[in-house]
């Protein structure tokens, strides 16, 4: 059931990934960032093996690729008929949603650190994904100058 109603989407590099409210996106392969609108603040990194849940209050979000992919989706009509049928996926679900939450506190965690500091600490929160994430991106990520950035 699930399978048939998975979307695949493969992506190369610097191609935008458009999801829309309420979609569950699986990353198999690659890595993305997503900017916030509109002032360009990238808000988030996702690698392999790692999901996106766009929540339902949202209208669409866009995400970029830093290297290529590939991704499944899950439409949010297609996630409620599924858990509707099947219920003893809820428990698996919510477990789900504590990882994404957990994932998503990163930047918060990071920023509340000395720049030294939280520059330091990005490969470890991002083990095996940092070195495909350039050293603009990272210093935007952690709200500084690409200049001051290079210099620590």
């Amino acid at each position: 059931m699930l399978k048939n109603r998975l979307q695949e989407h493969s992506l190369g590099q610097n191609r935008q990934l458009s999801l829309k409210k309420g979609d569950i996106v699986y990353v198999a392969q690659g890595v993305i960032k997503k900017i916030g609108v509109p002032d360009e603040d990238i808000k988030h990194f996702i690698g392999p093996n790692d999901f996106l849940i766009i929540p339902p209050m949202k209208y669409a979000e866009v995400f970029v690729t830093l290297t290529a992919g590939q991704f499944l989706s899950l439409s949010e009509a297609d996630f409620i008929q599924i858990m509707a049928s099947h219920s003893y996926l809820l428990k698996p679900y919510q477990k789900l949603i504590m990882h994404w939450q957990r994932r998503r506190a990163i930047r918060g965690e990071l920023l509340k650190q000395e720049k030294e500091k939280a520059k330091d600490l990005f490969p470890t929160y991002f083990k095996g994904i940092a070195q495909a994430i350039s050293n603009r991106d990272k210093a935007n990520y952690l709200s500084m100058s690409r200049s001051y950035y290079s210099t620590l």
